[in-house]
């Protein structure tokens, strides 16, 4: 989650956001090569909070078994808490190790290595994330996941991404050479240490994806303008778009909700009835991962023939 320029060390608090039209993503907020954003709240002040994640061998690839992940929390917008990784275990016992930690005001970042966490062929490991509130604070959190090495944000670390951070080497934030994914260790500045994570982590990709997409697809025989004014004159909608694989997604609408899951590529198709007048669904979906992402649909219009 991108740091701000008037402090190398600081991110902002970065809020989640429901895109008005379906054609763009649902979620917002200029996340860098984050994959994956979990809010959630230390209620009491000092407090702690877990959070669990899956690694699901269908949505990460691991290079001689193991993949470094970065984790990033920070307060929400208009949060006070002052959040901070406390500790990160595994479901089938050791905990994984710790190889980068940074801390700054308002934030903290680590970067685990999951090589003790391997799980055998076909199963699941849970990540439990353990969070504490520093200075007796308390708020809601963001927990964001990231790939370290994933410099243009594609899901993958290779060639080109150790080409990019080698070009910005010795930047630092505020520089106009300065690449937020390209600070692996997000300590404000590009150097060997970054290049160093990005090579372990050469050939690791991921399919988490932070964003889905809902785009509304003309009837058979209708303008492209139909999509623009929205405006339909048969009694259904159908939506496609994109989201983590595997994913099921609901479309909540007119009383009624329908749900429809992503394929292995991310892709879905979902048809919806309508009623005369303006519809309006609200989108939420859950992956494998544990990450949830909901938003609001630009209304359709539903005008039937005479």
């Amino acid at each position: 989650m991108k740091p701000t320029d008037r402090n190398a060390r600081r991110r902002p608090r970065a809020p989640l956001a429901a895109e008005p039209l379906e054609s763009r993503s649902l979620l917002t907020g200029g996340m860098g090569n984050t994959f994956a954003i979990l809010p959630g709240t230390i209620a009491q002040a000092g407090g702690t909070a877990q959070v669990q994640v899956t690694l699901a061998p269908s949505l990460f690839t691991m290079p001689h078994n193991h993949i470094e992940l970065g984790i990033d929390v920070v307060a929400a917008s208009g949060s006070t808490v002052q959040p901070m990784v406390a500790g990160v275990v595994g479901s089938n016992g050791p905990s994984a190790k710790t190889l980068h930690l940074q801390r700054s005001r308002g934030s903290y970042a680590v970067i685990i290595d999951t090589g003790q966490l391997h799980a055998a062929p076909g199963q699941t490991v849970t990540l439990t994330v353990a969070l504490a509130a520093a200075k007796g604070t308390s708020g809601d959190y963001l927990l964001g996941f990231y790939l370290p090495g994933d410099v243009n944000g594609n899901g993958v670390v290779d060639s080109t991404d150790i080409q990019s951070i080698k070009g910005a080497m010795r930047s630092k934030n505020g520089d106009p050479g300065y690449n937020f994914s390209a600070d692996n260790n997000r300590d404000g500045r590009i150097n060997a240490d970054d290049l160093t994570i990005a090579r372990k982590n050469l050939g690791a990709a991921t399919l988490v994806n932070p964003l889905i997409s809902a785009n509304l697809t003309p009837p058979a025989g209708a303008s492209a303008a139909t999509t623009t004014s929205r405006i339909l004159t048969t009694p259904q909608a159908q939506f496609t778009g994109t989201a983590t694989p595997g994913a099921t997604l609901a479309f909540a609408g007119n009383g009624q909700t329908y749900t429809a899951t992503a394929d292995a590529a991310g892709n879905y198709a979902i048809t919806v009835p309508l009623v005369p007048g303006s519809d309006t669904f609200h989108v939420t979906t859950a992956d494998a991962f544990g990450q949830a992402i909901s938003g609001n649909l630009t209304p359709v219009v539903y005008l039937p023939q005479k």
